[in-house]
């Protein structure tokens, strides 16, 4: 959990020195809860061609089954404000 926090200090660190042409921050959730908006989105900023094709297979391949830790509750308590405040930084 305390590795997760040091790693969203570095995306703070890291959007303070490059601009929006330069990083792109996606968040996880969107790509998963809202590919086919998000993903034509990525490809565009990465100067591809996009395709419907690419979300079906995108789309297919993602079949991890939700999974409940057991310690929930102890890594939201870390890790959920520093959470919050990466994910406003992102773009998609």
């Amino acid at each position: 959990s305390l590795s997760y926090v040091d790693k969203q200090r570095q995306l703070f660190e890291l959007k303070e020195h490059f601009t929006d042409d330069r990083l792109l921050i996606i968040n996880y959730e969107s790509i998963v809860n809202k590919s086919s908006d998000s993903v034509p989105l990525l490809f565009r900023y990465a100067n591809l061609g996009y395709s419907a094709d690419c979300l079906n297979i995108i789309k297919n391949g993602n079949n991890k089954p939700n999974m409940l830790y057991k310690n929930k509750r102890v890594i939201e308590d870390i890790c959920m404000s520093t959470y919050q405040s990466a994910k406003a930084l992102a773009a998609i």
